[in-house]
């Protein structure tokens, strides 16, 4: 439900329910109409560059989620190397080096957010990408180096976000991420 109300919102629509015993339930989506054509639709196959191969750990919670996103990150052209929560993500961080975190926000036990602070107390200048379809959880003021993206996201968006973390983290540290060799 709080996808769909997130959807709704970041469409800039609402989302109603309304449920009567013994006649059922129903969901009600209102999106504004609008004359011109998605962006998604009109910039489709634009993807922006990031460099093949860079190592991402995937913190995903949700099996669906995370065989969609590892498949998106797949066909990005990156190394993906999956997590199911914050603790096992800590623990791969320990044995492997990564050059992005890609990470839900809502997850059992440490969230997102959590395992973002963190990382950024442990390993300063690691990108973290956070991911959340609740709309209420947004990240606060004092988090303004953490990079959110909402979802439902497609190919496009997320090679925006990954190509805006690695450009900042390559300016701010000095990363050689940007000297990974491509297949191009």
């Amino acid at each position: 439900m709080s996808q769909i109300h997130g959807f709704a919102a970041q469409a800039g629509g609402i989302a109603q329910i309304s449920s009567r015993v013994g006649s059922g339930t129903t969901l009600t989506i209102i999106l504004p109409k609008i004359d011109k054509m998605p962006a998604a639709i009109q910039n489709k196959g634009e993807l922006a560059s990031i460099p093949r191969g860079i190592r991402v750990l995937l913190v995903e919670d949700n099996i669906q989620v995370l065989q969609f996103a590892e498949q998106l990150l797949d066909d990005l052209g990156c190394q993906t190397v999956c997590a199911s929560d914050a603790t096992e993500a800590l623990a791969l961080l320990q044995e492997q080096s990564f050059d992005l975190v890609f990470t839900d926000i809502v997850m059992p036990g440490l969230s997102g957010i959590d395992l973002a602070r963190q990382l950024h107390i442990r390993t300063p200048g690691l990108p973290v990408l956070l991911a959340t379809g609740h709309s209420d959880q947004l990240v606060g003021e004092g988090e303004a180096h953490l990079r959110v993206l909402l979802k439902p996201y497609g190919a496009a968006t997320l090679s925006a976000a990954i190509s805006e973390l690695i450009a900042a983290s390559v300016v701010v540290s000095g990363s050689n991420v940007g000297a990974i060799t491509s297949d191009q």
